[in-house]
């Protein structure tokens, strides 16, 4: 009877875990699929032209959670703008995202400043 109720234990928790990494995965793909939506919106934006940043999406199981834009700017007004321009697409097509800025302003442009 008990190893009965451990083959029945072990096999509801190997399908609590086989859903959990579907869930995953059909989370990271919406995520790829939205952030490729992302860059091709920015694309079109002559703003952010010639400019190196990589937005990065999290998706949980409520939807979209956070937008990290990362990358090296060469100064603090095209962070500005790269910060201005994605907001501008992330209020227009992803209302429930939360903007996170993880973007910096290239070494040389600081010391040239200093």
């Amino acid at each position: 009877m008990l190893s009965v109720a451990l083959v029945a234990y072990i096999g509801v928790l190997v399908a609590i875990g086989a859903r959990y990494r579907e869930r995953r995965r059909q989370w990271r793909a919406r995520a790829e699929r939205l952030r490729k939506r992302l860059v091709t919106a920015l694309a079109r934006d002559t703003t952010v032209t010639g400019l190196a940043f990589v937005p990065d999406i999290s998706v949980d199981a409520d939807g979209i959670s956070k937008i990290v834009v990362s990358g090296v700017v060469p100064s603090e007004a095209d962070r500005a703008r790269v910060l201005h321009a994605v907001g501008r697409v992330v209020a227009r097509r992803f209302r429930a995202a939360h903007l996170e800025d993880a973007l910096r302003v290239s070494e040389a442009e600081r010391a040239g400043a200093a």
